[in-house]
């Protein structure tokens, strides 16, 4: 049987997911997780020691994070929601200000200044999506912006818009899929076995 991957429990107990051994090793390094079940037959240099001699460790097959980790929303769920712009923008405005000397920096957009901007403007097809809108104040939006481009009004996006990582409330349990052969995973399910007996 091959390892394939690690199978990661949340800080709760929860199946989050299988990672590659390279990413358990650096949340490893961090001291993110802590290892449940670890191959003893097999072992991995996990770092060099101030002595110069490498450090070797048993290979983890299932690991639990060390804090509560939500799992994922898929992207599609998300409605359009402009909280949610100004929440992953931090309020501050997308296009860079320039001071007295001429040198780049990032508004915070007090409350009453704040707008949401769609880059591609709703009167030539631009759409309400997270890719689209972003917080801008309201002297790049309505007064420097209004129905034009970025480019066409001589403003620079500080970088380009994704969707929102989360919705607040809306966590959803990734489930467990057995996959035989699998080390990690066939551990994973011996120790389930192991705490329902």
């Amino acid at each position: 049987m091959m390892q394939s991957a690690v199978v990661v429990l949340n800080g709760s107990g929860q199946y989050w997911g299988d990672r590659s051994l390279k990413d358990v090793m650096r949340l490893q390094a961090n001291k993110k997780i802590t290892t449940l079940i670890a191959d003893e037959t097999r072992e991995i240099r996990a770092g060099i020691g101030r002595d110069g001699n490498a450090h070797r460790m048993p290979t983890p097959l299932v690991v639990m994070l060390r804090t509560f980790f939500g799992c994922t929303v898929e992207i599609g769920d998300l409605r359009f929601d402009p909280d949610l712009i100004y929440e992953r923008d931090q309020n501050n405005c997308q296009y860079w200000h320039r001071d007295n000397m001429g040198r780049r920096f990032v508004y915070k957009c007090p409350p009453d200044e704040r707008t949401i901007d769609h880059i591609v403007p709703k009167c030539r097809g631009g759409e309400d999506t997270y890719e689209n809108c972003v917080c801008a104040c309201v002297e790049c939006n309505i007064r420097r912006k209004g129905r034009l481009t970025p480019k066409e009004a001589g403003l620079k996006l500080i970088k380009p818009p994704r969707p929102p990582k989360h919705r607040p409330g809306g966590w959803a349990y990734v489930k467990f899929e057995h996959k035989p052969g699998n080390v990690a995973h066939e551990a994973y399910v011996g120790f389930l076995r192991s705490l329902a007996s």
